[in-house]
């Protein structure tokens, strides 16, 4: 995270330089300049989005919650997930480069219905998207302090535990 904060910076003082240097060197009269306008929303967008890294970095919230109700995950943020609404806890792994892998835990919602309705607009579509391609709630594993896999095992376990413990009866029939 650092290091993207510091290519974040440095591409700013870029884009100020080569804003500056443009707006200066074209000639005002030719028309509409682009440099103009372009060059500080640029400017003001990743500024935009260094704040937002910050504020994740600076967040007091754990990124994971787990206890004997359930997990509430915060980065993304999906909120809280009742262990009875839990079916299944899962690791999916992904290599995204020759030397680069990712993991995700995924939680697998008993009723996927009840696990939408507090999401709106864009976060809608953007936990939906998340639902379609890896049937669950999605935690990126690489930002934690720790081993993943350790961390991924454990988690699993105690879900393990969790869900049996929760598991609603069927219907008499």
């Amino acid at each position: 995270m650092a290091m993207t904060l510091l290519i974040g910076f440095a591409l700013i003082a870029f884009m100020g330089v080569l804003t500056y240097g443009a707006y200066r060197t074209t000639n005002p009269e030719e028309g509409a300049n682009v440099f103009k306008y372009l060059g500080p929303l640029a400017i003001l967008g990743l500024c935009y989005s260094q704040f937002l890294a910050l504020k994740k970095i600076f967040s007091p919230l754990p990124i994971i919650e787990i206890d004997s109700r359930g997990v509430t995950i915060n980065q993304p943020y999906y909120g809280f997930m009742p262990w009875s609404n839990i079916t299944r806890v899962h690791l999916v792994q992904r290599q995204v480069s020759l030397t680069n892998k990712i993991r995700l835990l995924i939680f697998e919602p008993r009723d996927v219905a009840e696990f939408l309705a507090p999401f709106k607009g864009y976060a809608l579509t953007r936990v939906r998207t998340g639902m379609e391609q890896y049937g669950g709630a999605m935690m990126l594993l690489s930002g934690l302090p720790m081993n993943p896999n350790d961390f991924c095992n454990a988690v699993i376990e105690y879900s393990q535990q969790e869900i049996a413990a929760n598991v609603v009866a069927p219907p008499p029939a």
